[in-house]
This record gives C-alpha cells, structure tokens and sequence, in this order.
C-alpha cells in the first residue's frame, strides 16, 4: 500500500491536495519519490510506515516525524492501493490526521502511526491484501 503523509503546521485542517503516498512531507518532497512500497495498514487504525532508505534520527526529516507529538506538525496521511491504473496515477485516499506512536531503526526508519478515525474497513482489507502482510 503506497502510503503519505504531508506534515503541516496546527491550523484548521483541509486536505491537501495532492501527496505522492509514500509518507512524505511538504519538508522534505525528495522523501516520497524515493520511498520504497514498505508500508502497510496494521489495524484499521494502525499503520506502518518506513522512511526513505538515507533519513537518519538525526536528520532534519527524521527528527520532525519522531518528535511531531511535542511539535506544532500535524501528519496528514493519504493512501492508495496502487500506484496507477492503467498510464494514470490512481487516486489518492485521504486517512486523517495521525499520530505517532513509536519508531525503530535508522536509515531507515521504521514508524507506527495511529489514525485518528479508522480507515474504512474495505479499503483496510483491500490495502492489507495488496501489502502482502497477513
């Protein structure tokens, strides 16, 4: 499951309107271009998301997605099951607003985030089932 996210500072919220879905965000476009398809829904509102294979703790990126709690960052997750359909990009799901919740490793680094309304239950089904993670 090609999965995104746009960071954005505490405003009201209004989907963005576009995001390639590897998690990526506005900081840091080269992110989500390099990404790799390592994300996957774990529950309806669970996800899993790796980052780009060079983005250390350290790094400006990293350290905006493992400190967005004490931050004024919202990540905003969007999703979809493939890339394209057919020659057009397929479209994009817009999740919610996310939080973080725990990370592992470096280069890359490994993230759990939670949903603030589950995703639906059809599309987690559909995302899990093209993941491969059972």
């Amino acid at each position: 499951m090609p999965l995104g996210a746009t960071l954005t500072r505490r405003i009201p919220i209004a989907p963005p309107s576009r995001s390639n879905f590897p998690l990526s965000s506005r900081a840091q476009r080269a992110a989500r271009n390099s990404a790799k398809n390592s994300s996957y829904p774990i529950s309806q509102t669970l996800v899993h998301w790796e980052s780009q294979s060079n983005t250390s703790r350290s790094s400006p990126a990293g350290r905006k997605y493992l400190s967005q709690a004490v931050t004024d960052y919202t990540v905003l997750l969007f999703a979809r099951i493939e890339n394209k359909i057919g020659k057009l990009s397929s479209p994009l799901r817009y999740l919610g607003p996310a939080k973080f919740i725990k990370a592992t490793g470096d280069k890359p680094i490994s993230m759990v985030w939670e949903l603030e309304t589950p995703m639906p239950y059809d599309f987690f089904i559909e995302a899990k089932r093209a993941s491969g993670v059972s």
